[in-house]
């Protein structure tokens, strides 16, 4: 079959999609055996076994056992599976545990945060920490230090970089530049500032910042660009590409890009023929594959969808509609940003609530200077960061990239109050890949396209005839947030979380009122506090001991220490 990896990334998908739900336990051996089993039939049976396979494998790898858990604290002894990821004050990785107090994690993947940020990719640690378990993801904080830290065999690697960035923070031009720089080459935005990442989310261009698909194939370009030889460019690629993305922490969207240049390359250096379509399910699946979990990240998802939006779309990119070459590529990106922009909106709605459609042409305008910024930083990696007028003419690109987003960062801009549904996402959705993957005019798919954005964007806008109460479950006690969509909110937290953040963009008030003990961290909202009597309007919040109640037009609702959306009709 031309295009089989498209169905066994469906059927892989569905598998693990079926099982978030029921969480039903199936034995892996099952799945194998009716895959290995397919290989002895030809033509449609070996095909449905096959496909029957993969599905029930996508189910047996994302069931998610719950353990009963008597003492909160455990011993764990464990090998890190993932390049961890950092934050500002904390790493988080997920580790393969090989010794425990508690038998049922033995040979089990479980998530680790930690202060301690010498740890890397194969790296064996040992500790006592505090478990957590919710949604069948189990947690585990380690207290007072490790007991073991064995050093990873890749940790020269670690060590090489965090060379290169302290090289570069001293050559850098400033602190604004370096924190771009560490984001833009290392993968590390951690020390982006809250200004910073608001302009590039509320212009639509916080895909920039993450390193993906477009960095990707700018660094492709560059090195297309310099080694004029075919062979050695091509072969070159497949080398660099795994390392790049090794280098940036692994990423989803850098994994998936690098995978689908490296193979593709590959196949030129082979003389192969490539389907760039069947190469990208092909990439999916394999991720899937490894981490079901992937299925759910926000960044595989718009990575895939986008990538998939400009294949289907490949004719209309390329079309021709000037004599004057350069006029044809500013065109080009202009379509390719319109193409990735309606691709990737629905998930974007479903996710955050919100979007920018300056971004269509803020994209185009902005790759420019960051174009330039990716080849220098090339060149300064090759040189070890040891060239300051090289970085500094690098950083001075980087603060042109910087510049040319607030200049179109406008906060009236960004397009609040949409809170689309599951089945309307996927509806639309669906319906842009048949638009595109027509063969009919390409006058005719993009008004089509458009007429079915529209129609989302109205069946998505938020409603106005129930409150909402949005329940977001702590430590000790839950954060919560009150909506009466357009008008109110009122949020009852001691810091902005980024569900916060996301109901604030879906119901887009009017005012914000801010019940907290710690009002430095909503330094960045626009809100005045929440009245001494505990009332606005018809909504009052009473708290007994470390538990609060709603009351709603005299109609009381206890709020409760889960993750959970409550709604109440208006009267």
């Amino acid at each position: 079959m031309k295009n089989v990896f498209i169905l066994l990334f469906i059927f892989l998908s569905s598998g693990v999609l079926v099982n978030s739900v029921f969480n039903l336990y199936i034995n892996p051996l099952i799945p194998i055996t009716l895959i290995l089993t397919s290989f002895l039939f030809r033509k449609k049976i070996g095909l449905v076994l096959l496909l029957i396979g993969v599905f029930l494998y996508g189910m047996a790898t994302s069931y998610k056992e719950r353990i009963e858990v008597k003492n909160p604290y455990v011993f764990v002894d464990c090998l890190v599976v993932n390049i961890p990821k950092e934050f500002k004050s904390y790493i988080n990785f997920r580790c393969y545990v090989l010794d425990s107090d508690l038998n049922r994690l033995l040979r089990k993947n479980i998530n680790v945060i930690s202060r301690n940020k010498h740890i890397y990719f194969l790296s064996e640690v040992g500790f006592i920490g505090r478990i957590k378990q919710e949604n069948g993801s189990i947690t585990v904080y380690p207290v007072k230090g490790f007991l073991k830290i064995l050093q990873s065999p890749f940790q020269f690697f670690r060590n090489f970089r965090d060379s290169l960035i302290e090289n570069y923070r001293k050559n850098s031009l400033s602190r604004e530049t370096f924190s771009l720089g560490k984001a833009l080459i290392f993968g590390d935005k951690s020390e982006i500032s809250y200004r910073t990442k608001k302009s590039f989310i509320e212009t639509g261009l916080a895909h920039l910042l993450a390193i993906s698909g477009l960095h990707i194939g700018i660094l492709i370009a560059v090195i297309v660009f310099i080694v004029r030889n075919q062979n050695i460019r091509n072969r070159l690629i497949v080398t660099i590409l795994p390392l790049y993305a090794v280098f940036t922490g692994l990423h989803i969207p850098v994994v998936r890009a690098s995978l689908m240049g490296v193979l593709y390359f590959f196949g030129r250096v082979k003389e192969l023929r490539v389907n760039p379509l069947n190469l990208l399910f092909f990439v999916a699946f394999v991720v899937v594959l490894i981490s079901p979990e992937s299925l759910f990240s926000i960044g595989f998802q718009l990575s895939f969808i986008a990538t998939l939006g400009i294949l289907l779309s490949l004719e209309i990119i390329s079309v021709r509609i000037f004599d004057v070459r350069l006029l044809n590529i500013i065109t080009q990106l202009f379509i390719l940003s319109f193409i990735a922009t309606i691709f990737t909106l629905p998930v974007i709605l479903y996710h955050f609530g919100a979007f920018s459609p300056i971004t269509v042409l803020a994209t185009p305008v902005t790759i420019v200077p960051l174009y330039a910024f990716i080849g220098l930083s090339v060149f300064a990696l090759l040189s070890g960061f040891f060239i300051e007028p090289l970085i500094k003419i690098m950083d001075y690109f980087g603060l042109l990239f910087l510049r040319t987003v607030e200049f179109f960062h406008t906060e009236s801009g960004y397009i609040k109050g949409f809170s689309p549904g599951l089945m309307e996402t996927v509806v639309v959705i669906l319906s842009l890949i048949v638009i595109f993957s027509l063969r009919i005019n390409i006058f005719y798919k993009i008004p089509a396209a458009l007429i079915s954005i529209i129609v989302f964007l109205t069946v998505s806008k938020t409603g106005t005839d129930t409150y909402r109460i949005y329940v977001f479950k702590g430590k000790y006690r839950p954060s919560f947030v009150i909506s009466e969509p357009y008008q109110d909110i009122i949020i009852v937290s001691d810091w902005v979380s980024r569900d916060i953040l996301k109901v604030i963009n879906k119901e887009a008030p009017e005012n914000i009122y801010v019940l907290t003990k710690r009002p430095e961290n909503f330094m960045n909202i626009d809100y005045d506090v929440f009245p001494i009597d505990n009332c606005i309007k018809e909504i009052c919040i009473y708290k007994n001991e470390k538990n609060f109640t709603v009351k709603i037009k005299n109609r009381e609702i206890k709020i409760k220490n889960k993750t959970y959306t409550y709604e109440l009709e208006k009267k």
